[in-house]
């Protein structure tokens, strides 16, 4: 059986809660996810998509949330995601 990412990173990190997975796909608007989840979320789903459409918006919210040190992390993460 092939995991999604979700059930993937689920299987690895068991303290997860199931519905706030489930929620994923929903974050903006679920109840699961924190101010800073989202924003982390929205620049990881955004910059899936192309690195081009992260507009500065996504990174001031981000800066309210994040340090730039953590910012980095983050986009390095995901930098490493897309080769997986």
């Amino acid at each position: 059986m092939i995991l999604s990412s979700p059930q993937a990173h689920a299987a690895l990190n068991p303290d997860i809660d199931d519905a706030k997975l489930e929620a994923l796909w929903e974050f903006e608007t679920s109840p699961f996810y924190s101010d800073a989840e989202r924003a982390a979320q929205r620049l990881a789903q955004t910059g899936g998509m192309s690195p081009a459409y992260v507009s500065e918006d996504i990174f001031t919210v981000l800066n309210s949330h994040f340090s730039n040190s953590q910012i980095v992390e983050i986009c390095d993460y995901q930098s490493l995601r897309i080769f997986e």
